[in-house]
């Protein structure tokens, strides 16, 4: 096994390599002095590989789907730097009272942390609402599209839907609120997007009953019968054919209208053209 070069004098990263330490085996220990001034030994092999690149002043990788966050503004909360802790970002942040807190990057976003802790207690004397119904509704709505790490982040943030500002900050709750006890929120209702293409906001957002939220996805196909664009479902109630049965015939590839008995069902497969005098007939 060949020996490892002499790296002395070499930069490498944020290290500068003053001198070898000292030799075991195969490994070369340095002495190196970071950019920032801290001096360390370290070993060859992770300076050339890049496994140790400093003294640990700089940051680790960032992971995929980071948003530098830095000096943005969450409740009372202003980001300063960010550390990473196994798979979960957090935050150094500090407080309009002057406290310094560090809190995990999606309690952030969804607004469940809004300061270091001293005004909590005003939060729940002014809305009284944080454990309810719909505080748990606003706060999933802002995580599936502001974290990445959410497992619907990938068909809302990542599409580039998000949340409206008038719905984010401190009062963004009791906006949020506001809007939906004015236009019939209900503990039975679900948020429901308009246009589902588009983001969460006043003018694209609706309460609707479950089972009526589900008909409003990208995974019904709807079809126009006698100029109304309707779903499967909304068809099948409407002409009395099960559901289930439209389905199946549109994927024998009946027409909708043979699918739905509005027109007698022509069986293409009895459609052999053969060649007669030199035309095409069907037998």
């Amino acid at each position: 096994m060949a020996k490892p070069i002499d790296m002395t004098g070499q930069t490498i990263g944020k290290w500068h390599i003053d001198s070898l330490a000292y030799v075991k085996g195969y490994d070369k220990y340095y002495n190196c002095t970071c950019e920032c001034g801290n001096k360390k030994v370290v070993l060859g092999q992770n300076i050339r590989s890049g496994k140790s690149i400093s003294c640990g002043c700089v940051k680790h990788k960032q992971p995929q789907n980071f948003v530098d966050r830095t000096g943005m503004k969450y409740g009372e909360l202003t980001c300063l730097e960010y550390e990473k802790r196994g798979k979960y970002i957090y935050w150094k942040c500090q407080c309009n009272c002057g406290n310094i807190t560090w809190v995990r990057g999606i309690n952030l976003t969804s607004g469940a942390v809004k300061s270091c802790g001293c005004i909590r207690g005003l939060e729940n004397t002014i809305h009284g609402m944080s454990h309810t119904r719909l505080h748990r509704i606003w706060s999933k709505m802002l995580e599936r599209c502001e974290n990445a790490n959410s497992a619907a982040y990938k068909w809302y943030g990542a599409e580039g839907k998000g949340v409206c500002q008038e719905w984010h900050g401190t009062d963004g709750f009791m906006r949020f609120a506001e809007w939906s006890l004015a236009h019939g929120y209900e503990e039975h209702l679900t948020i429901d997007r308009i246009d589902c293409t588009k983001g969460y906001s006043p003018d694209n957002c609706r309460w609707i009953p479950p089972k009526e939220q589900a008909l409003n996805t990208r995974r019904n196909r709807r079809f126009t019968v006698n100029g109304e664009t309707l779903t499967v479902k909304e068809l099948s109630e409407k002409y009395g054919v099960p559901d289930g049965r439209v389905r199946n015939r549109i994927r024998w590839n009946w027409s909708i209208e043979e699918a739905l008995e509005l027109v007698p069902h022509h069986d293409r497969r009895k459609d052999i053209s053969h060649e007669k005098d030199g035309r095409f007939c069907s037998k």
